[in-house]
C-alpha cells in the first residue's frame, strides 16, 4: 500500500523524535545519578540550593551588632527569615512563625527576621502584634537580601552551629512550625 506524503512525514518525525526522546531520557538519568552520588535527593529539602552563611555585619531593630562570625555560636539551629510588611504572603504566615518562636528553646532555636524595605516603625508594629520572639533586622538596602540571593519573599534559610546549610523555604511551601521542625531534625541528622 502506498503512503501519502503527510502519512510518510508523521512517520518520519516520529522516529526523528523518538531518538531525541532517548538522549533526553539518558541526560536525565545522568544529572540525577550525579544528584544522588552527591547525597542530593528530593528528600533533602533545598537541596537545589546549597549556600554558605555569608560574611556580613549589621545592626538589629534595637541596635544590637549582630556578627556572621559569632551568630551561629548562639543556637543550635539559626533560621534567616526575609520578609516584608507589605508582603501579603508574609504577613499570613507571620503569626504562625510568632507562635512557633515563642514556644521554642532560644539555646536550640533563634530566628533572626530580616524585613526587607521597611520602615522601622511598622516593623515595630508588626513585631509588637504578633508577639514575634525574634531579632529583628532592616534591610533597608536589600544589601542583606542581595548578599544571602534571595529571589521571593518569604524566604527562610537554616544553618546549623557549625555552620551546615539546613534547606530553605521560599514562600509558603510549608508551615512555618514544620519548617523548623525540620530543621531541628536535620540539625542532628547530618
Amino acid at each position: 500500500m502506498k503512503q501519502s506524503l503527510v502519512e510518510h512525514l508523521v512517520l518520519y518525525i516520529g522516529e526523528s523524535l523518538k531518538g531525541h526522546w532517548m538522549h533526553l531520557m539518558k541526560s536525565a538519568a545522568v544529572l540525577i545519578a550525579v544528584q544522588l552520588a552527591s547525597g542530593c535527593t528530593p528528600e533533602t529539602p533545598g537541596y537545589h540550593r546549597t549556600i554558605a552563611l555569608p560574611d556580613f555585619q549589621t545592626k538589629d531593630l534595637d541596635g544590637v551588632q549582630i556578627d556572621s562570625a559569632a551568630i551561629l555560636d548562639q543556637s543550635d539551629v539559626t533560621v534567616f527569615h526575609f520578609w516584608g510588611t507589605w508582603c501579603v504572603p508574609c504577613m499570613e504566615e507571620l503569626p504562625e512563625l510568632a507562635r512557633a518562636s515563642q514556644v521554642s528553646d532560644p539555646q536550640k532555636l533563634q530566628i533572626i527576621a530580616i524585613a526587607v524595605t521597611d520602615v522601622p516603625s511598622e516593623v515595630r508594629r508588626v513585631v509588637q502584634q504578633t508577639g514575634l520572639r525574634a531579632r529583628v533586622v532592616l534591610d533597608q538596602d536589600k544589601a542583606l537580601t542581595t548578599l544571602f540571593r534571595i529571589k521571593g519573599f518569604p524566604t527562610t534559610l537554616g544553618f546549623r552551629r557549625d555552620g551546615h546549610y539546613l534547606g530553605s523555604s521560599i514562600g509558603v511551601e510549608e508551615t512555618p512550625a514544620a519548617l523548623l521542625e525540620r530543621f531541628a531534625r536535620l540539625a542532628k541528622v547530618n
